[in-house]
């Protein structure tokens, strides 16, 4: 397997974990492991990867906000934080 095709398998991977696990860290490195795989060769996988490392972190990051404001609404967020 090339080089240029694992570093497009673990962006993509990357890009995957950034839909629920710390979005804009996971979604940044989708992107940049996408774009090195892109510039070695992987044209087709690379720019896929890289274009869904950036929609999944930006829907990432929607959720994970939307779920902060669903907990510090809800009576057991505000419990949870103190604020009753």
């Amino acid at each position: 397997m090339k080089p240029s095709r694992v570093l497009s398998l673990l962006g993509l991977l990357s890009a995957l974990v950034s839909l629920v696990f710390i979005p804009l860290l996971f979604g940044i490195i989708a992107v940049v492991l996408g774009w090195i795989a892109y510039k070695k060769g992987d044209t087709q996988l690379g720019l896929i990867v890289a274009i869904l490392g950036l929609l999944l972190m930006l829907i990432g990051l929607f959720f994970g906000a939307l779920t902060g404001i669903a907990l510090n609404t809800s009576t057991v967020g505000r419990a949870m934080w103190g604020i009753v």
